[in-house]
């Protein structure tokens, strides 16, 4: 009776935060197999380093690390969902326009349903 929908609602959620959990750990293992000593900058950078050596740096738009993110830190990646309508990649492109021209997409990862790609940046010290 009322029990089934809860069950099967319940078991899907399960089912479904198994799938998350696995897909973020998969990326961090792949991360730290594919790239060398890196440091990895975004919002979820610090996901794409759970599982490897990898270092990395939070950054947000007006909320952290965001002022001269690539004077300061020896950013090598860029870890940048799409979520937000791609709010971090649009915030990179109009604050760093120089090194986002140099971003180069190396893989689009799918975590929560949704890109999250991968770009290796030639910091020349902006």
């Amino acid at each position: 009776g009322l029990n089934s929908p809860l069950f099967i609602n319940g078991t899907q959620y399960l089912r479904w935060i198994r799938t998350v959990k696995y897909t973020v750990i998969d990326t961090s293992k792949d991360l730290g197999n594919r790239l060398d000593h890196a440091y990895i900058a975004g919002l979820w950078s610090p996901l794409a380093t759970i599982e490897n050596k990898h270092k990395a740096l939070y950054v947000g738009n007006r909320w952290f690390n965001y002022k001269d993110t690539f004077k300061k830190y020896p950013v090598t990646h860029l870890f940048l969902w799409d979520g937000n309508n791609k709010e971090e990649l649009r915030f990179l492109n109009s604050a760093y326009p120089e090194i986002m021209k140099r971003a180069k997409l190396i893989k689009i990862y799918k975590i929560k349903g949704l890109p999250v790609r991968l770009y290796e940046i030639n910091n020349m010290k902006e």
